[in-house]
């Protein structure tokens, strides 16, 4: 999948996790060049005074973008930016119209880290420098000037971006999952596998699971795979509204006010919500959420809810990943 032309990657490298006094090494952006071909650039902080100028340039780089994806950029990277644009009294209304996009927010399904969701895209970095051991390397820079130093820092920051592209690959597949297209469903034994096709091959190949669910695309096909756990046994479905039902006692038996009136006053009485319930034994498909679900909805003891398989549309899941991973569509920034 390509970028889109008005998108931007993002990830900086800073002297210290204080954005007060703390400056930015360097900024990283991935984006497409005039020929539409992926390039990145580097913003470097050659003399700890210049950083206002690199913020300058920040700002004149993304005047012609309206999106910036980065990993963990709400925790870290949008607020440390904004800070020190205010630092120096630079305009900040260019950088806060954008859409600042988080794709840590989809991807904690996945694992809690970016070192975590790397190898499911079997990701080898070939930097091992931490956080603290860029602060050291530009130490050592400035006071060397030996380029090697400032080639390590770069280094880092290019698998950094890199990492970030096979995250936004993933975050745009799942925020298409409502135009997917179902090609293909199979059921094996007490799970469901779904091949779904999509417009643009992958960068990489991918395996990892959120949830109940599994996925996984080869690198090069158009084709995502999803697999789904299914429930076969006995659940419940909750009859509402709870007033229009009635119980009678000598039957045991549940009817709606439709068939209770054709019964006896003094056979009968109002039903509670605890006798509103029908059950039925099937084989079920998990749900994250019942919003916007039409499907008759099936309920575990342990508070899960479920379709049955034969309510299951490529429409009913597109909607349950979509609001599984987007809950939020942008991040807000807060200043501490």
């Amino acid at each position: 999948m390509q970028l889109a032309s008005q998108s931007l990657l993002l990830d900086i490298e800073t002297t210290g996790l204080k954005r007060d006094q703390d400056q930015i090494i360097s900024i990283g952006l991935t984006y497409l060049d005039d020929s539409g071909e992926r390039t990145t650039t580097h913003l470097f902080l050659e003399q700890p005074d210049e950083e206002a100028i690199l913020l300058a340039q920040f700002l004149a780089f993304i005047k012609n973008y309206d999106a910036i994806y980065s990993y963990y950029g709400k925790g870290f990277e949008f607020p440390f930016i904004l800070a020190r644009l205010e630092h120096y009294q630079l305009d900040t209304a260019l950088f806060l119209r954008m859409k600042l996009i988080d794709l840590k927010d989809v991807l904690k399904h996945f694992g809690k880290n970016r070192m975590q969701v790397e190898p499911l895209f079997d990701f080898i970095r070939h930097s091992q420098s931490t956080g603290y051991d860029i602060v050291k390397l530009y130490q050592t820079y400035l006071a060397s000037r030996v380029p090697i130093y400032k080639t390590c820092i770069l280094e880092h920051q290019k698998e950094e971006l890199h990492s970030t592209l096979l995250f936004w690959e993933l975050y745009m597949t799942l925020y298409e999952c409502q135009e997917w297209q179902l090609i293909e469903s199979s059921r094996k034994e007490d799970r469901m596998q779904l091949a779904i096709k999509r417009p643009n091959p992958f960068l990489t190949s991918f395996k990892g699971t959120a949830s109940h669910f599994n996925f996984s695309y080869i690198k090069d096909t158009c084709v995502l795979y999803i697999d789904i756990p299914l429930y076969t046994g006995s659940l419940n479905h909750g009859l509402e509204p709870v007033k229009d039902y009635y119980y009678i006692e000598s039957q045991r038996q549940l009817l709606h006010k439709s068939l209770a009136q054709f019964i006896p006053a003094d056979l009968k009485r109002k039903a509670t919500k605890e006798e509103c319930v029908v059950s039925k034994e099937s084989t079920f498909l998990e749900m994250v959420t019942a919003y916007k679900m039409t499907a008759t909805l099936w309920h575990h003891p342990n508070g899960s809810i479920y379709i049955e398989l034969t309510d299951f549309s490529s429409d009913i899941l597109g909607i349950q990943l979509f609001n599984f991973f987007f809950q939020t569509a942008h991040c807000k920034i807060k200043l501490n």
